[in-house]
């Protein structure tokens, strides 16, 4: 009972501490490896529990057994006694042989099965465009293929171990033989009997020690994000003045493709900072890298005059507030998902950041008000009031910079008017960055860049921009066209 509780304790701390590492990397780190190390995290912590059960005691039993009954046949009949320990030595060698062989036949199998669980995952995840477009046919479809090949190679792998076990019986019913026809003593009997065991466990204890490497060499990587929090300096001030120097960036999901090409604007503190362009100009990876969120692959992104690389990144983001395109909210009440910006902000400061964000008044026109159950990501509210929370939730830290990436783009015309009136009270007093494609939402900005394929071509007001007649001019117009046919179109 005691080798029970303790084995689960120490699971449960190892499961802890591999998601905690798993939040503590880099987010190019989920680009790239997310799928295979949550297969981990439900596969492998599973396997390695193994090494902490009381089979582990039985193993250690089972040693003592085998080393004292040999032993015991020594020192009576030393002639059997090594004759029996030739036939362990073959059979410990083959049982190796034969274990190192269904390690090759099970790479495969857990490759097939994370691909199952990936595509359960997506299928899932997605139930609702899947559902709409009658894709459930071809995803169960190609989860079974997957499935089917799975199958195929756990059976070339259960076939392997049962070779081994149907040998180790062989070998047993030889020993037993010697061991009858030459009188051996019963604890040596009892020894070649829990040799042949031992055997049989070594099969688990070998894929739990597999396991238990993988989770064990994650949990020893390094990470960029908890040595800026080990070494990264604070300042006693933060000065949001933003300034990008020649700087260069890929996705590491996409390396021949490079988003910015010698990056060069400033954002100047205490004013408001627009960014637009078309899609795939890179307007929303400038809030991915002042949050960093990455690192450049080279240039500079200078915060207050700091390399933003020397500075402690979770005390950056505890300065900064960002309200993204779709707003992600859990399934909790609208309190917590507030305080979710500012973990210790109490109920005051909640309701302040609501009524700055013009959410306050249709929250308590709800039954229950702030406690109100908002529904896995936010199902029961409309798309404006979701946003409102958003923004209530990125100004409840009061931060010093904030930065509102395509904050209405998803919204439609009325949603957008409550929500931008809502933008505008939040940006009072606070250095922002807006990132968006329509041009109704950057005109009072101070100062606009228009991006074109990762580069600055154009830089000043709305004005000075429509007056030069270049490239935010042809944007502007042909927005204003396509808003001319909606109206048509609806009329």
């Amino acid at each position: 009972m005691a080798s029970e509780i303790a084995s689960r304790n120490i699971l449960a701390n190892i499961k802890t501490a591999y998601l905690s590492k798993m939040l503590s990397m880099e987010i190019d780190w989920y680009d790239k490896s997310q799928e295979q190390y949550v297969n981990i995290l439900s596969h492998d912590l599973q396997k390695m529990s193994i090494l902490f059960d009381s089979k582990m005691m039985n193993v250690v039993e089972t040693v003592a057994v085998i080393f004292f009954g040999f032993i015991a046949g020594l020192l009576l009949s030393w002639k059997v006694a090594l004759l029996t320990l030739g036939t362990m030595t073959i059979t410990i060698l083959i049982t190796y042989l034969i274990l190192k062989e269904s390690k090759k036949k099970e790479k495969p199998q857990q490759e097939y099965n994370r691909k199952c669980t990936k595509i359960a995952s997506e299928v899932l995840g997605n139930v609702r465009s899947f559902a709409a477009y009658s894709g459930e046919y071809k995803e169960i479809e190609r989860y079974k293929s997957s499935l089917k090949m799975a199958n195929k190679h756990r059976l070339k792998h259960a076939t392997v171990i049962s070779a081994g076990k149907a040998f180790n019986c062989f070998a047993l019913c030889i020993c037993y033989i010697a061991a009858y026809y030459f009188s051996l003593l019963i604890a040596q009997m009892y020894a070649i009997h829990n040799c042949t065991y031992l055997l049989g466990t070594i099969s688990n204890l070998n894929v739990a020690i597999d396991s238990a490497y993988r989770v064990m060499r994650f949990l020893d990587s390094e990470s960029n994000y908890n040595k800026s929090i080990e070494q990264g300096i604070e300042p006693d001030t933060f000065n949001a003045e933003v300034s990008f120097r020649n700087v260069q960036f890929f996705y590491p999901s996409s390396l021949n493709r490079k988003v910015f090409h010698d990056l060069t604007l400033d954002i100047e503190s205490g004013k408001v900072t627009a960014v637009v362009g078309t899609s795939g100009a890179g307007k929303s990876t400038i809030v991915s890298l002042i949050s960093r969120l990455y690192d450049v692959a080279d240039g500079q992104i200078l915060i207050g005059g700091v390399d933003i690389k020397k500075l402690n990144v979770s005390w950056l983001r505890n300065q900064i507030g960002v309200v993204g395109q779709e707003p992600t909210l859990f399934d909790t009440s609208i309190e917590e998902n507030i305080r979710y910006g500012k973990t210790n902000a109490s109920l005051e400061e909640i309701v302040e950041a609501a009524k700055i964000s013009y959410a306050h008044d249709f929250i308590e026109k709800l039954p229950s008000g702030y406690a109100s159950i908002v529904g896995e990501s936010g199902i029961k509210l409309s798309g404006g009031q979701k946003q409102r929370i958003a923004i209530a939730r990125a100004i409840v830290r009061k931060p010093k910079l904030l930065l509102l990436d395509e904050a209405t783009s998803s919204l439609d015309s009325h949603s957008e008017g409550i929500v931008q009136e809502a933008l505008e009270n939040a940006m009072r007093d606070r250095t922002t960055v807006i990132i968006a494609h329509r041009m109704s939402t950057v005109r009072m900005a101070d100062v606009i860049y228009a991006m074109e394929e990762g580069r600055v071509v154009e830089k000043g007001t709305h004005n000075e921009l429509m007056e030069l007649g270049g490239y935010y001019y042809s944007l502007a117009k042909i927005q204003e066209l396509e808003e001319k046919d909606q109206i048509v179109t609806i009329k």
